[in-house]
């Protein structure tokens, strides 16, 4: 055995010492064949582990002495591999200035290898092979690093494909940010480990990634197990999960970490709870951009206007507009968005307006009975009908929007006064609907159908439940579920065949999740400077700071 050992231990010395002294004579000749066939083409990420560490170290180590001999513009060892990268602008409908800015972008790319096509918008073609130095500036033309000054130079670019960087570019770029190399650095010092063990940890990841300021959201999205969790998969994966263009967690989703089994009643109130978390509303970009605002929530025009003139001076950064408000510009901005958030729970199918309608007109004394009755509810808070009431003998109490219908505050009520109501109002819904599932589960679970999509609002309900566990299992544990509730969808079975196989299955689905974010997590500790890189904010926001972020959440863990 003591031999074996030691043939084992003379052989990876062997090994070592060859490489080390491969590197020495490849510098000391100066041999740039010798170097890229030393290096290789692949990424450095997927080279052996075996001999990983050691080349990593040995190329670093001796970075001074290979720089003396390799130009960094030298394209067959600093370069990008482009040839499935391309990046594409579509001309807007009105753009006075489109012909100038296409002008601008081939004339500073004019000494490039890249191919600009002008028939059909605009889109940019890359050679198999692009330098470091083109690649950046192609990146700053398109500005998708960094951002036009004025308006008026402001041009779309969507990436088509993907680019990677060669072995030496990866270790010696210097393209990074001083400020991103500081805070790797940092994270460098605090030698972390990932720590992620339990569906709360994953709840958490996600809470992060839909974040401001995680732009490349795609990039932070754990990865499916399909397809190789290909590019395409993971942005279905990540618009299913969180809602693609303006991210958020449904509580419906976020119920499904918080129980140990899958059990709707608990799930149920468990939501229940969820869906109170606060947050802006979606709106309020829509509302601090308008040219022409009007009066919401008691906040006036000229309120308003004062709000967005901060909100410009901030280049539009929502963080840091936030972060300067102060005195009677954080009431209005309080107040505007309370009101803007209203405007999501405050929705209505077309049956319970229909309901609601009726009970206009009636004595208040009866309303109570009336709701109890219609939500299945034990209880009804005694200011709930006199609110209710006040709505309703106005002649138009509804208005009608994407999803449903939402009530209109009358003149004179108080905004705190209709958030009182759709607050009674929620409960009285949210009661229905936990009671009702062990008395009717068939019903509570009649519209997840083919082509079912969770309400706007994020009100938790057993479909949604359903779902959202269905798309997790899709993408990222492939349990025998996915077929039960495909089958359910398009009613070939029971109920509760469906819920007797989400009980079967839900561990390992939540699970396998679990698995997929700690992944995730360890990439982003092997690739600091590339995650870190990819938030979009400045180093003064809280979102820049990811790895302390990822610590607060208790994901990893270090000195």
């Amino acid at each position: 055995m003591i031999a074996l050992e030691k043939i084992i231990k003379d052989s990876n010395t062997k090994t070592q010492t060859t490489l080390e002294d491969k590197l020495n004579t490849i510098i000391e000749n100066e041999d740039k064949k010798g170097l890229v066939a030393l290096v290789g083409t692949s990424s450095i990420r997927k080279i052996p582990n075996k001999t990983r560490t050691e080349k990593v170290s040995l190329l670093k180590k001796n970075k001074s002495a290979i720089l003396n001999f390799i130009d960094m513009n030298d394209k067959d060892l600093f370069y990008y591999a482009t040839k499935e990268f391309s990046l594409v602008a579509s001309k807007p409908i009105s753009d006075d200035d489109w012909d100038d800015k296409v002008s601008a972008i081939r004339s500073q790319l004019s000494d490039t290898d890249i191919t600009i096509d002008t028939t059909n918008g605009i889109k940019l073609t890359f050679p198999d092979k692009t330098s470091a130095s083109d690649m950046k500036l192609a990146l700053e033309v398109s500005q998708i690093k960094g951002q036009a000054e004025k308006k008026k130079d402001l041009i779309i670019f969507k990436k088509t494909g993907k680019f990677t960087k060669s072995p030496l570019l990866e270790l010696y770029d210097d393209n990074v940010s001083l400020q991103v190399k500081t805070k790797v650095k940092d994270a460098e010092k605090k030698n972390y480990t990932n720590t992620v063990s339990s569906p709360e940890h994953a709840l958490a990841y996600l809470e992060i990634i839909i974040s401001r300021g995680y732009k490349k959201g795609i990039k932070f999205t754990p990865k499916p197990k399909i397809q190789k969790g290909s590019p395409k998969v993971t942005k279905n994966a990540n618009n299913l999960l969180l809602g693609g263009e303006t991210p958020s967690l449904s509580s419906s989703l976020r119920s499904l970490f918080k129980t140990s089994t899958f059990n709707l009643t608990n799930l149920m109130q468990q939501g229940s709870v969820e869906s109170n978390i606060r947050y802006n509303s979606p709106k309020l970009m829509e509302m601090l951009e308008a040219k022409d605002p009007v009066s919401i929530g008691g906040v006036g025009k000229d309120e308003i206007l004062e709000l967005q003139q901060i909100y410009n001076n901030t280049n539009r950064n929502l963080t840091s507009f936030i972060q300067r408000l102060r005195g009677k510009n954080q009431n209005n901005f309080t107040k505007l968005n309370n009101a803007l958030i209203q405007s999501i729970p405050n929705l209505f199918s077309e049956e319970e307006k229909t309901f609601m309608e009726g009970l206009s007109g009636i004595n208040p004394r009866a309303i109570p009975n009336k709701l109890m009755e219609y939500y299945n509810a034990e209880t009804v808070d005694d200011r709930l009908p006199v609110l209710l009431e006040g709505v309703l003998r106005t002649s138009s109490p509804f208005k009608s929007i994407e999803g449903g219908y939402k009530f209109m505050t009358p003149a004179g009520m108080r905004n705190q006064d209709m958030r009182d109501l759709v607050h009674g109002l929620k409960i009285l819904r949210q009661a229905d609907e936990v009671q009702g599932i062990s008395t009717s589960l068939e019903q509570t679970l009649q519209d997840y159908t083919t082509g079912y999509k969770p309400p706007i609002s994020g009100t938790p309900t057993p479909s949604g439940m359903i779902h959202y566990l269905f798309v997790l299992d899709f993408y990222y544990a492939r349990t025998p579920f996915r077929s039960v509730a495909s089958k359910f969808k398009r009613g070939e079975i029971s109920s509760d065949e469906l819920i007797k196989s989400a009980k079967e299955n839900f561990t390992n689905i939540i699970n396998s999740f679990v698995d997929s974010v700690k992944i995730k997590v360890d990439d982003i500790l092997e690739n600091k400077e590339d995650y870190q890189d990819s938030l979009s904010l400045s180093n003064d926001s809280k979102a820049y700071l990811l790895f302390d972020k990822l610590s607060e959440k208790g994901l990893i863990g270090g000195n």
